[in-house]
C-alpha cells in the first residue's frame, strides 16, 4: 500500500509491515552522502525521545483532521502509548 505526504514522499507499507516514509529514507540517504563526501567515517543519528515522537504523532493527527473534513481521529491513551513505544523501537 502506498500513501502520498504533503512533502513530496510516500508512505510504503511493506509485505513484512514496516511502514516507510521515502521522504525520511532521501534524507538519510542524503546525509550518509554528505558525510562520505566529507570524508566522515561515522554518522551519528539521534532518535527523538518520546515527547517528540508523541508531538510528531499529534501533529499527523492533525493534518489527517484537517484533510478529512475535520473528522477526529478515534484513539485511546493506551494506544497512544503504544504506537508512541512501538515507534521508537
Amino acid at each position: 500500500m502506498s500513501a502520498a505526504l504533503p512533502e513530496g514522499g510516500t508512505v510504503e507499507t511493506l509485505s513484512s509491515g514496516l511502514v516507510l516514509d521515502t521522504s525520511a529514507a532521501r534524507q538519510i540517504a542524503e546525509t550518509v552522502l554528505l558525510a562520505r563526501i566529507a570524508g566522515e567515517d561515522r554518522i551519528e543519528l539521534s532518535l527523538p525521545s518520546e515527547d517528540e515522537i508523541m508531538a510528531i504523532v499529534r501533529e499527523e493527527a492533525r493534518r489527517w483532521q484537517e484533510a478529512n473534513g475535520g473528522r477526529r481521529v478515534k484513539t485511546d491513551t493506551r494506544t497512544l502509548q503504544q504506537l508512541t513505544r512501538s515507534l521508537r523501537g
